[in-house]
């Protein structure tokens, strides 16, 4: 018998939030399924339905972040990188605060951006090359290391001084970079 959706939907939620609870207090490979299932009030059977293990949901909450913003931001096809893009990304940090704070953590950042930039260069249409490659590295180390800090500390810096940067930055330093290596 199949359940119906918001239910499947709140019981995955439900180990996704006890998982990043839990996250944000200590290291992902220290997690067990029995401290989720407890935490979330089901038990260990319910969890496999949803994941084989924690990887296997952290895995389930990047995907999800990467298409989720996506679809909020438009980015398939033609997309304007304008300060309105750049706000997009700041709403969709603090909506998803907790599930951000874990996928950027430093455990799990770089992978997190190797994800991304696989994404990105599917999905956009971006030259595959090792010269894009490594500068989106490098552009995305530093933004996820920024908007980590301001997640924590959102006063240290207004967020439209830092939505300005993250622009600033896109348009004067990463696009001018991965597009001559074109000509």
């Amino acid at each position: 018998m199949k359940k119906q959706p918001e239910i499947t939907d709140a019981t995955r939620d439900a180990f996704i939030d006890v998982f990043c609870g839990l996250a944000l207090k200590k290291p992902i490979g220290s997690i067990t399924i029995r401290e989720i299932t407890e935490a979330a009030g089901y038990n260990r059977t319910t969890f496999y339905r949803y994941f084989a293990d924690v990887y296997t949901l952290l895995n389930y909450i990047e995907d999800s972040l990467i298409k989720d913003f996506s679809q909020s931001a438009n980015v398939k096809g033609q997309f304007a990188l304008n300060d309105n893009f750049f706000k997009s990304i700041m709403d969709f940090m603090q909506t998803n605060k907790d599930r951000m704070l874990v996928v950027f953590s430093e455990s799990n950042r770089s992978s997190f951006i190797a994800k991304l930039q696989k994404y990105i260069m599917k999905n956009i249409g971006m030259e595959n090359s090792a010269h894009n490659a490594m500068a989106m590295t490098i552009y995305f180390s530093g933004l996820t290391a920024a908007l980590t800090a301001w997640l924590k500390e959102p006063d240290t810096i207004a967020e439209d001084d830092l939505t300005s940067m993250m622009s600033r930055l896109f348009s004067e330093w990463y696009l001018p970079e991965i597009t001559k290596n074109k000509q």
